[in-house]
């Protein structure tokens, strides 16, 4: 999905072209799908403030980083253990 400003409005698209080729999805994929930014607004903002929510955020970024470790550094910085999280500091 990508960000096109339409003439009424923001939408997001997307276009068929950007699936890979020989995959499921793309047999029943119309050349192109607009959404518009207004009808998902609302419930999209509600999910990502749960998500990074002051008592989420911990559990967040770790289910993030079980799933991504190699696409960016690791958010503590520092030698990774085993389970993907940096040694405690110890004072």
């Amino acid at each position: 999905m990508e960000g096109s400003p339409r003439a009424h409005g923001m939408y997001y698209r997307c276009p068929a072209r950007t699936l890979a080729p020989g995959s499921q999805a793309l047999a029943a994929h119309p050349p192109t799908v607009y959404l518009r930014e207004d009808a998902v607004q609302e419930a999209v903002n509600a999910w990502l403030g749960g998500l990074f929510a002051p008592e989420n955020v911990d559990r967040t970024v770790a289910a993030w980083w079980t799933r991504n470790p190699t696409r960016m550094p690791h958010p503590a910085g520092g030698r990774l253990r085993n389970n993907g999280w940096p040694k405690p500091r110890r004072n």
